[in-house]
């Protein structure tokens, strides 16, 4: 381990607050997959911060860095988590891989790897990337899943003309395609909203539920805008 890792393993020894650490590692792990940290991410791992600024950012930094060590210590708690906690684990991390507008492959294979290790299974993540995208979860040989994404969102801006495009983005954040029913836009918000309800998140912490608080509002501020428009 390098001086990082060491840094870190010694913080989850001592502190009383190792199920956070772990869990901001494993989302700035996912974040930073790809090589940049998006406004959208970089807000997102921001709702985990504490006053152990400290550990805070070393547990940022052992993501970032993808360091194979302190990740494998981070990974360590999930057998510890009950099978909620798993699945709101894999929820809070499917949030951060969509936070900036589509899915990359490397944050493709990081999800699945997480569905593994949570036991969660494929099968649900895949309901859960559908309820998100109302896409099925791309194959693993589809190395240009970026590039799938955005083509979707290419297709709905084409199908969308006329539309604006903060329509076309609150399509994207339910899952819609263009011109859905209002009874669509309901069905799709509500079973959203009781995914990501922050109220579901209180065992992972106060700083999951303000994260899943994020995402439940840009959920709610897409429905209201839909169905005001």
């Amino acid at each position: 381990m390098d001086l990082l890792e060491n840094r870190f393993a010694k913080i989850l020894s001592s502190s009383e607050d190792t199920l956070r650490l772990c869990i901001v590692a494993i989302l700035s792990w996912i974040a930073s997959s790809d090589g940049e940290l998006d406004e959208q991410e970089r807000e997102m791992l921001e709702q985990f911060s504490t006053d152990s600024e400290h550990q805070n950012r070393t547990a940022v930094e052992v993501g970032q860095r993808g360091l194979p060590h302190g990740l494998h210590l981070a990974c360590s708690i999930v057998p510890q988590m009950n099978a909620e906690q798993r699945e709101l684990l894999l929820v809070l991390s499917l949030g951060m891989s969509l936070a900036d507008g589509y899915l990359k492959p490397s944050e493709s294979h990081i999800l699945l790897f997480l569905a593994d290790l949570t036991g969660v299974g494929f099968p649900r993540l895949n309901e859960l990337f559908n309820d998100a995208t109302g896409e099925d979860f791309p194959e693993l040989n589809d190395l240009s899943s970026a590039r799938w994404w955005k083509s979707r969102q290419t297709e709905s801006s084409a199908s969308s003309s006329g539309s604006s495009s903060k329509r076309i983005a609150a399509l994207a954040v339910l899952g819609l395609d263009a011109n859905p029913s209002q009874a669509e836009i309901k069905s799709a918000y509500h079973r959203l909203a009781s995914i990501h309800h922050p109220d579901r998140f209180s065992s992972l912490g106060p700083e999951a539920v303000d994260a899943a608080s994020r995402s439940f509002r840009r959920i709610k501020d897409a429905f209201d805008y839909l169905a005001a428009n």
